[in-house]
């Protein structure tokens, strides 16, 4: 039965992750294949989950001393100013997400499901969408979450074992994954990837028994690399590495070729891939709310005021700006992964650190 209390539960919390992880995620990884081995981005994901689930650790243990709001923390420690400049990097770093994930919709829409269509009318209808989940009360995203979550990942599950049928076993060979400078680089990717599990610093105040916070991340962050991971080994398996670096968009393509008996469920494929497609409304959903919740912070605006409107219309305006996916990627690497992730990383652990040294001297 749900609540109307304006928190959130650890079960919501999961379903909110994975559902905000997996559709992003599973089609941006794949891509990086051009660069490196099948293996070398098996290798590059495990080391990149092993990076998240550290850091998660980090902001778990920070989001315990945030009682009220990640802004009101911060100015409390290091002044109004600093504040923020905090707060609008987490702002910028949430509106480059934003404009990626919906991109990405928008061209996988138009490439398998209506390739007549303007691809930037499923971005703005998408954008509408999470528009709407986003409006108060806090736990709606819960809910829809939570009522979608196994309608996308019981039928990708099914899809993936079917797929699996096809693997040609030539397409493995024996040699192993080569650990060297593009792999790393890949890892941090793969860590910028899920570096949306820094926002829990924010959605903190609003998070039903905080003490299963850490358990519950990493549970969400297990569920999406193994999802993404048996992907790419099936993917693998089946188009071999030539194939994938040949293929757009490889995960969507492995589910769209799976052939399924009996011809009711021949076009099961397209419905699958709807409901992955579902993921990214939730997800467009998360972005909206971080981004009015994040504004108020920066401004100092009361808590019954509310800018999902604002943060709409920015939305629509940078996602027309950006007039294809790849720029929305190009942009999506150059500014969050290697810029903003590793400002706001930095500030977590030191934050971490010195709440630690803080705890330990009080002793």
């Amino acid at each position: 039965m749900f609540s109307n209390n304006q928190k959130i539960s650890v079960r919501q919390l999961k379903r909110l992750l994975v559902m905000d992880w997996i559709g992003k995620i599973s089609l941006l990884l794949p891509r990086f294949i051009v660069q490196s081995s099948g293996k070398d981005l098996i290798l590059s994901l495990i080391l990149g989950v092993g990076i998240t689930a550290v850091y998660a650790c980090i902001v778990c243990y920070l989001s315990r001393y945030i009682t009220r709001s990640f802004g009101g923390y911060v100015e409390l420690r290091m002044g109004r100013a600093a504040a923020f400049v905090l707060c609008l990097v987490y702002w910028s770093y949430m509106y480059v997400n934003l404009l990626y994930i919906t991109r990405v919709f928008g061209a996988v829409t138009r490439q398998y499901m209506l390739p007549e269509l303007n691809e930037n009318i499923p971005c703005i209808l998408m954008l509408l969408g999470g528009f709407y989940a986003s409006m108060d009360p806090k736990e709606r995203r819960g809910r829809i979450a939570e009522v979608l979550y196994p309608f996308v990942l019981i039928p990708l599950l099914i899809l993936l074992v079917i797929a699996s049928v096809g693997i040609k076993s030539e397409y493995f060979t024996y040699e192993g994954a080569s650990f060297n400078a593009v792999t790393m680089k890949q890892s941090f990717q793969v860590f910028a990837a899920f570096g949306g599990v820094s926002l829990i610093l924010f959605e903190a105040p609003f998070i039903q028994k905080s003490g299963l916070r850490l358990k519950t991340t990493l549970k969400g962050l297990l569920v999406t690399a193994i999802g993404i991971g048996a992907a790419i080994i099936i993917g693998i398996g089946s188009f071999g590495d030539q194939g994938l670096k040949a293929l757009r968009w490889p995960v969507v393509t492995l589910t769209s070729n799976v052939d399924i008996p009996g011809g009711f469920l021949q076009r099961f494929d397209t419905i699958f891939l709807a409901l992955l497609l579902m993921s990214f409304f939730v997800a467009a959903s998360t972005g909206i709310f971080y981004l009015n919740l994040i504004f108020k912070e920066m401004f100092k605006q009361p808590e019954e005021k509310h800018y999902h409107l604002l943060m709409l219309v920015l939305s629509i305006a940078g996602v027309l700006w950006c007039k294809n996916v790849e720029i929305a990627q190009k942009l999506f690497l150059t500014v969050n992964c290697y810029l903003l992730i590793p400002i706001m990383a930095a500030f977590t652990v030191i934050f971490a650190i010195l709440e630690w040294e803080k705890r330990r001297r009080s002793k």
